[in-house]
């Protein structure tokens, strides 16, 4: 059977359905936010669209931010991953793969630049205690 490459106007349908996703992504998490603002807040990404958003992950405290990077080289990159969408473009390959890590790159220098990489950041947390066979300076639990 015959695959059939997707039209540019499907490829355009599917981005307007997706774009307003996407705003109301930002306005729930916003209200769960408000809603629960002792929860924590955890996003998990391959780092494509991050660089754009990490004010906002900043800006509703997200507290955990996971980026999955299966490469640190194109050409590695280009053999892990068959494609790599970036907006409404499809790369394969190495360029692909480049795009890919060059926006991962950003994304973690962004994430820092926002406070939202770093440290561990349980210390940040009220809520959390650390076990006491590993508080500093506990001799129990060893």
């Amino acid at each position: 059977m015959e695959r059939r490459r997707p039209s540019a106007s499907s490829a355009l349908r599917a981005l307007a359905i997706l774009l307003p996703l996407r705003k109301t992504l930002w306005r729930r998490s916003g209200l769960v936010r408000n809603r629960y603002p002792k929860m924590l807040l955890c996003v998990a990404s391959n780092g494509l669209e991050v660089a754009a958003h990490a004010a906002q992950l900043a800006q509703l405290q997200v507290s955990h931010v996971t980026l999955t990077v299966n490469a640190v080289d194109p050409e590695i990159g280009a053999r892990i991953y068959t494609w790599v969408r970036a907006g409404i473009r499809v790369l394969r390959g190495v360029e692909g793969a480049a795009v890919l890590l060059e926006r991962q790159r950003a994304a973690i220098a962004e994430l820092k630049k926002h406070g939202r990489l770093g440290q561990d950041q349980h210390h940040r947390h009220a809520w959390y205690q650390r076990p006491a066979h590993r508080r500093r300076g506990s001799r129990s639990g060893r």
